[in-house]
């Protein structure tokens, strides 16, 4: 009986403790309740946030390194460019048009002599337009001034010294043709205060001549040069040039597979070359380049109506993009003057012979040109110092953009405005400034 009455109270009890347990089970089964949930909910936002946080950082600071990468290497590619030009000015393949005379020792420079009444190739000057006028009679040969293979321009708000613009200015013989676009903000005209810089310079390694009757080549008077002329792809209207390592002059050929003749009269005799200073001729239209670097606006492709200023490099007249982002471009000029003294000039003190003491004497004309050229400083210069001012191009900045400084300018810790200088609007782009002092080698032979 005993037994009987435990077991049932057993199993009462054993009954009670499953469904304590049961009772625990569903309970939690049942999920969790409104304070977890908001607790888990605040938490998981403030680690979702984190991450967006970090995200969003990460791709900034992605997009910033990108755009310093990219700035970086546009203004290495530029000063590479420009440098590579800069140093070839007034060139021809052993020697300078401006090296001064063996022989005479108070820097007089060699111009270039030219037989051609017609018109000359890329708005050099001819017969009839070259400065100083060369006297004699009409088609009669002259001497072209290494003055004409380096010209710059400095420009300000609204205008270019000397003007790109005036047909009647005698510096435009100097710069290339057609004529780089008018200033403004709009797509396909100049930034503002952006400078403008031409450079000429023999390119072509041409082909040498092969014989020459005893030795010398008195061209002009009847012999023609033996050359393999086909290599220089002479096209109807091309002029002809002939140089050693001393003399240099351009003429109208009469062009065969091996060999030109001079189109010549009994005022152009041309001068005798001896072959073996490696006296060669060349395709003058063709080998003879005219550069010429600047700034122009364009609409951004992926962007319609934002405009993004890009430098130009034209050579024979053919305009070439560059890089993108470059806001200004500047050029100083180091001259020498005739009592040797050196100066950090702008390119219209250059141009007027007057520099922040007064003015400046140029060195003496080369040989045969009667008096001084307009603007003879030209002649004389040595280096050009090159700046920059570059932007990332994209918008990588959270913010406008901050202060930049643009030393060639004299411009320190300048606070972006809008519109900016050059024009065009600040927007959210990092701006750094790069410099380059670039010799011209034909000066420093």
């Amino acid at each position: 009986m005993s037994a009987r009455i435990d077991n049932r109270n057993w199993n009462r009890t054993s009954g009670a403790r499953r469904r304590r347990r049961s009772s625990a089970a569903l309970k939690r089964a049942g999920g969790f309740t409104l304070i977890e949930l908001m607790v888990a909910m605040t938490v998981g936002l403030i680690v979702l946030g984190a991450l967006v946080t970090l995200l969003v950082q990460t791709n900034q600071a992605s997009r910033v390194s990108t755009g310093v990468a990219r700035m970086q290497e546009n203004a290495r590619f530029a000063l590479d460019l420009i440098a590579r030009d800069i140093r070839m000015t007034a060139s021809q393949y052993c020697t300078a048009f401006d090296n001064e005379y063996p022989e005479d020792a108070v820097n007089t420079r060699r111009a270039l002599r030219v037989h051609n009444s017609g018109p000359m190739p890329h708005n050099l000057p001819n017969f009839a337009t070259v400065l100083p006028p060369p006297g004699g009679l009409p088609n009669s040969a002259y001497l072209l001034s290494p003055r004409y293979f380096v010209q710059g321009h400095e420009c300000g708000e609204s205008a270019c010294l000397p003007d790109l613009y005036n047909p009647l200015d005698i510096n435009t013989l100097a710069a290339d043709a057609p004529r780089p676009p008018a200033m403004g903000a709009g797509a396909g005209q100049r930034p503002l205060r952006s400078d403008v810089l031409t450079l000429r310079y023999l390119a072509g390694q041409g082909v040498t001549i092969i014989s020459a009757p005893g030795g010398l080549d008195p061209l002009g008077r009847g012999n023609p040069i033996v050359a393999p002329t086909a290599s220089l792809n002479f096209q109807p209207g091309d002029l002809a040039m002939i140089a050693d390592c001393g003399l240099a002059e351009v003429f109208v050929p009469l062009v065969e597979p091996m060999q030109l003749t001079p189109v010549d009269t009994s005022r152009n005799n041309l001068s005798a070359y001896i072959v073996e200073h490696d006296a060669r001729v060349f395709n003058f239209t063709r080998d003879f380049w005219t550069v010429t670097y600047f700034l122009r606006n364009k609409e951004d492709p992926s962007a319609p109506g934002r405009i993004i200023p890009v430098l130009v490099r034209q050579l024979n007249g053919q305009a070439q993009e560059l890089v993108e982002g470059v806001e200004r471009l500047d050029f100083r000029y180091r001259v020498v003057d005739r009592t040797g003294g050196v100066h950090v000039l702008t390119a219209d003190q250059v141009q007027s012979n007057v520099g922040p003491a007064g003015v400046i004497e140029c060195q003496r004309p080369p040989e045969g040109l009667i008096g001084l050229e307009p603007g003879c400083l030209w002649r004389s210069v040595q280096a050009v110092h090159v700046g920059l001012l570059v932007n990332t191009v994209e918008n990588v900045l959270p913010q406008p953009s901050g202060n930049y400084t643009y030393s060639i300018e004299n411009e320190v810790d300048v606070p972006s405005s809008t519109p900016m200088l050059n024009g065009l609007p600040p927007e959210r782009m990092l701006r750094r400034e790069f410099q380059s002092v670039v010799s011209l080698r034909a000066q420093n032979n």
